[in-house]
């Protein structure tokens, strides 16, 4: 049995990443792939590192030349916030309509400066920035109107509470913020054509 480790960005969920690695290892019974969850320079390096064959993430303003880049997908951000602080059916929501909302940064301690620079210089975000443990404290505490925070529209599913109002989220020129998704690979694998494969059947998941 061989085992491929992929290194994935923890905020992205798993269910289209589960749905392409059962459809690879049923076509290849000899293949394993183990899932790791990692922040998004963790990621990255754990590729460079040796500690994983593939990564699945969001490359942001990281610089991977000596890696196999492939992008997957581009996928829409979304805000949740505390329902009732806009109109219910308001679908959309630009990045000034937030400025005085505290951004609730769902991160580990070491990963913390990593995803303020993404939210603060990326995503040009000018709200007060406050960091939690997880998604799910995030979500008590957009729920009480505490703040809000940011997911993917494929992970925004996984909130199902009526307390929080999900919209899209909008630069400040009306033009909807979305993340890539890419799956990064050294060329020198040896399983580089079965690992293109999986980045294939995750492109066809995602998009």
């Amino acid at each position: 049995m061989k085992k491929l480790s992929v290194a994935y960005l923890k905020n992205f969920g798993t269910n289209e990443i589960l749905k392409s690695k059962n459809v690879l290892e049923q076509k290849y019974p000899n293949i394993e792939l183990e899932l790791k969850p990692f922040g998004q320079q963790q990621t990255i390096d754990a590729v460079n590192e040796g500690r994983a064959d593939i990564a699945i993430t969001n490359l942001r303003d990281s610089v991977v030349n000596e890696l196999f880049s492939e992008k997957l997908a581009d996928i829409s951000l979304m805000i949740l916030l505390q329902a009732g602080n806009f109109d219910r059916g308001q679908q959309t929501i630009t990045l000034a309509d937030l400025n005085k909302i505290p951004d609730l940064l769902a991160v580990k301690t070491e990963e913390e400066a990593a995803e303020l620079h993404y939210h603060r210089d990326i995503l040009e975000i000018k709200s007060p920035f406050m960091a939690v443990e997880t998604f799910n404290e995030a979500a008590l505490m957009a729920e009480s109107g505490s703040g809000y925070f940011i997911v993917n529209e494929k992970t925004a599913p996984a909130f199902k509470s009526q307390q929080l109002q999900k919209m899209f989220l909008l630069n400040n020129k009306n033009q909807q913020i979305k993340q890539d998704y890419s799956l990064l690979v050294k060329e020198e694998n040896s399983n580089l054509d079965v690992i293109k494969e999986f980045g294939q059947l995750l492109s066809h998941e995602l998009n």
